[in-house]
């Protein structure tokens, strides 16, 4: 299993009783995918354009074969790490 960051993991809502709702649900699936906060997540939302968005759902849906996933988790990290180094 993928090691988080302990500021990653108290974003986290899934353990969480009662806080749980459908986008909250997507929201983890990001960060956690990413190891982002849910601050990274919203900088990279209201930043990104929509072909970089479109990047970042790909890679977390995964219904591609090894390669062509390998390939979009890769553009997508590229993705992250650009904005990331913004919101630092």
């Amino acid at each position: 299993m993928k090691i988080l960051r302990p500021e990653v993991l108290k974003c986290v809502k899934y353990n969480v009783p009662g806080k749980l709702g459908a986008l909250d649900l997507i929201d983890d699936l990001f960060v956690m995918s990413f190891n982002i906060t849910d601050d990274e997540f919203n900088f990279i939302c209201a930043n990104a354009n929509s072909d970089e968005i479109e990047m970042l759902v790909e890679a977390v849906s995964g219904a591609e074969d090894s390669l062509q996933l390998f390939t979009k988790i890769r553009k997508a990290l590229e993705v992250r790490n650009k904005y990331l180094e913004v919101f630092q």
